[in-house]
């Protein structure tokens, strides 16, 4: 018997590409069918828990949540995810630490557009973030019969206008700047005035953003305006965003099913290179704490038919044997027996289909699919 913790960087560096494939995914195919099988009875003792990220994964997770709830509800959905998605909020760093990255020009970028992601990707998030200033507006000047929020609204972006235009008339490389964003939009159906009025909307909107949304967030406003838009989705929602770190989402959520001792199975989310681990995890997690729940895990595909896709071969021996080190160094995962996984002679039975380059994989004989990789 070889477990997974007792892989060695040279063991891991010497798998073959179907042990990759075997070792990664095939111990999820059980949960799928298992999963796949559920009546609503079993699902009402189920909680389908989605762990957080930037918004494109996000969005497949999101996707294969609402797939599955078409079929039954849960009895619980879980969205887990604090700050983390800014790329800077890692665990352990100091106050002082976060500042220092804050205020570097990587950081400005890479949140800007990560902050673009999610509006570009469900312009929803921008809607719903209006709304929820106005209903702060609304509370913190419920005495006010001077204005309403949109009056508000359009008053401050009037005189960040004036702001702005005083430093374009000041500042050379300000205006460049500024033109050259308004060259980037179809300058022919819109004006410069009308441009920059979005602009400014638009930025007070990615403050709030980054200042008060966590991926729970992201994920309740998500769901709330995209995939249960009509309210029929009955399932009891819950937010959980404290969580940097897989251990952490199964912690949070484990202590959130405390409060419902008839859920029986905790259903777990992710994509396929990357569910595993955050199944060990969770066990490991749920071992700890004396839980007796039942730890599931749910594949969110890349697209319709396909697992997930990589560049080339190195990037498919890259990404995976990075993942199987993670399982096998972090001392948040579980332990698991590896043995037949590692003796399998082919990509295993009812994986995922995979795209490696131009070429399909997939363990079902097919004259667009190969069998071995």
């Amino acid at each position: 018997m070889t477990m997974l913790k007792e892989l060695t960087e040279d063991k891991i560096l010497k798998l073959s590409n179907t042990q990759l494939y075997n070792l990664t995914f095939a111990p999820l195919i059980p949960n799928v069918k298992e999963i796949d099988s559920f009546t609503q009875k079993q699902m009402d003792e189920s909680a389908i828990c989605v762990y957080g990220a930037t918004i494109k994964p996000i969005r497949r997770r999101m996707e294969r949540l609402a797939k599955e709830v078409k079929k039954h509800n849960p009895k619980l959905i879980i969205f887990s995810g604090g700050f983390g998605w800014d790329g800077n909020n890692f665990k352990g760093a100091s106050s002082k630490e976060l500042e220092k990255t804050w205020k570097t020009k990587t950081y400005q970028s890479r949140v800007n557009k990560r902050i673009s992601d999610v509006i570009h990707t469900y312009p929803e998030v921008a809607q719903a973030i209006i709304e929820k200033m106005k209903e702060m507006w609304n509370k913190d000047n419920k005495d006010s019969s001077e204005q309403d929020f949109n009056t508000y609204l359009n008053v401050f972006i009037e005189e960040v206008m004036e702001d702005y235009v005083q430093k374009m008339m000041n500042d050379k490389q300000f205006e460049e700047h500024l033109m050259e964003l308004y060259q980037k939009t179809d300058t022919d159906k819109v004006d410069f005035v009308t441009w920059l009025k979005a602009y400014i909307k638009e930025s007070f909107i990615r403050q709030f953003v980054l200042n008060r949304c966590t991926e729970a967030d992201f994920m309740q406003i998500i769901w709330n305006k995209v995939y249960n838009k009509d309210g029929n989705i009955k399932s009891n929602t819950v937010r959980e965003g404290k969580s940097f770190v897989t251990c952490e989402n199964a912690e949070n959520c484990l202590q959130i099913l405390q409060d419902y001792p008839d859920i029986k199975n905790l259903i777990v989310i992710n994509e396929w290179p990357y569910l595993l681990r955050a199944v060990l995890t969770t066990q490991k997690v749920a071992d700890r704490l004396g839980s007796n729940i039942h730890i599931m895990g749910l594949p969110a595909d890349r697209s319709e038919n396909l697992g997930f896709e990589f560049r080339d071969i190195e990037d498919y021996r890259n990404l995976l044997i990075t993942q199987i080190r993670k399982m096998v160094t972090y001392p948040d995962v579980g332990d698991m027996d590896i043995t037949e996984y590692l003796n399998m002679n082919q990509i295993s039975p009812d994986g995922p289909s995979i795209k490696i380059g131009n070429r399909m994989y997939n363990a079902i004989k097919s004259e667009n699919y190969d069998r071995q990789l």
